[in-house]
C-alpha cells in the first residue's frame, strides 16, 4: 500500500533515494529546464530510476517552428553511485554540493555538450504544502519544486556559448501514472533571481488540483487558487500563457508567456507539449516553461476535425 500521508518538513535526507513501491509505474525523477530564447534553444534535462533500479536518461533539446533539435534517450542503464549526491545515469553526471540547494550537471553527448550549476533562489518547495496535498495519479508521495539561478557552458553546432540565466528544478519520487490524468498544465516561470513562479493544474478522476507557488518580495507562499489562460495553435500548441495567480499570503500575482520555441514529446498514452517563453511577471521580463499533457490521439483529433477553425 501507498503512504499517502503528508510527510514532516522536507529534511536534506528527501535530497537523496527514497523507497518506492514495488509497481512499473513507480519511479524517482529529477528535472531541470533551461530556456535561451537568445540562442533560440531550450534544454529538459530528465533522470529518472525505477523500483527495480534501472535508470533512464532524456535530453531534450527543442528550438522556433516547435521543432526537436535534440533527442537523446537512454532506457534501463545502470546507476554509477551510491546516491543522488553523485551519481551518473547514461550521459548525465549529477552532483549536489548543497542538498536541496544547488546541483552540478553535465552532459557530454554528441551533438551537444552541457555543463551547468544550479542554484535554488528560494528553499525547496514541497506539494504537500498547498490545500490539496500531492495530487495521486502526478506523484503518490510528494513532488518537490524550485527555481534557481542556472550558469554555465552550452558546445554545440562547434559553437561554446556560456550562460547566465534562471531556470527550474523539480525531485519527485511515488507513482507517475501519465495516462490516469485526463490534462495537466505545468509551467515555471523567473523573472530575475528574486521573482518567480510555479503553477500547477492536475486534472485526475473529475477533480481539478491547484499545486505551486510565488516566490516575490523574498517570500515563497503556497498558491491557494490560479487561473490559466491563452491562446492556442489549431494543434493545441499554446502561443500565449496567462496566469493569475492567488497564494496564502493574499497576493495576487500575474504573468504572461509567449512562446519562441517548443515541441512535442510523447510518453506511453499521452502527449506532452513543450513550450518554451519569454515571460513577463509582474511587469518584469522573464523567461519559463510550460508544459502540458493531453491524452493520445486528442491533439490530432482536433486538429483535424477542427484545424480549419484556426487556434483561439
Amino acid at each position: 500500500m501507498i503512504d499517502t500521508a503528508p510527510p514532516a518538513e522536507l529534511t536534506e535526507r528527501d535530497a537523496l533515494r527514497h523507497r518506492l513501491p514495488d509497481h512499473p509505474s513507480a519511479r524517482e525523477a529529477m528535472y531541470w529546464v533551461i530556456c535561451l530564447p537568445e540562442e533560440r534553444l531550450g534544454i529538459s534535462v530528465y533522470a529518472y530510476i525505477k523500483p527495480t533500479g534501472e535508470a533512464t536518461q532524456v535530453v531534450l533539446g527543442w528550438g522556433p517552428e516547435l521543432r526537436t533539435v535534440l533527442l537523446d534517450e537512454i532506457r534501463d542503464a545502470p546507476i554509477v553511485g551510491d546516491d543522488l549526491d553523485d551519481f551518473t545515469v547514461g550521459r548525465l553526471h549529477m552532483r549536489q554540493p548543497d542538498p536541496l540547494r544547488t546541483w552540478e550537471v553535465s552532459y557530454a553527448g554528441e551533438e551537444l555538450e552541457l555543463d551547468f550549476r544550479f542554484s535554488g533562489m528560494h528553499r525547496a518547495f514541497s506539494y504537500w504544502e498547498n490545500p490539496n496535498g500531492s495530487p495521486l495519479a502526478f506523484t503518490s508521495h510528494n513532488r518537490v519544486e524550485q527555481c534557481g539561478t542556472v550558469e554555465g557552458t552550452l558546445r554545440r553546432n562547434g559553437r561554446t556559448v556560456g550562460f547566465r540565466t534562471t531556470g527550474h528544478h523539480d525531485h519527485s519520487w511515488g507513482m507517475r501514472d501519465w495516462a490516469a490524468m485526463m490534462h495537466y498544465k505545468w509551467i515555471a516561470a523567473q523573472a530575475g533571481d528574486d521573482l518567480a513562479v510555479h503553477a500547477t493544474q492536475v486534472i485526475w478522476r473529475g477533480r481539478v488540483m491547484v499545486n505551486g507557488y510565488v516566490y516575490r518580495d523574498g517570500l515563497l507562499s503556497p498558491l491557494v487558487d490560479a487561473r490559466f489562460d491563452g491562446s492556442y495553435e489549431s494543434d493545441l500548441h499554446p502561443r500565449t500563457v496567462e496566469l493569475e495567480l492567488r497564494d496564502a499570503a493574499g497576493r495576487l500575482t500575474h504573468a504572461r508567456g509567449e512562446r519562441f520555441g517548443g515541441t512535442v514529446f510523447p510518453f506511453p498514452g499521452v502527449e506532452l507539449t513543450e513550450t518554451g517563453c519569454r515571460f513577463e511577471i509582474e511587469g518584469r521580463p522573464g523567461v519559463g516553461l510550460c508544459e502540458m499533457l493531453w491524452p493520445e490521439g486528442y491533439r490530432s483529433h482536433l486538429e483535424t476535425t477542427w484545424g480549419h477553425l484556426g487556434g483561439r
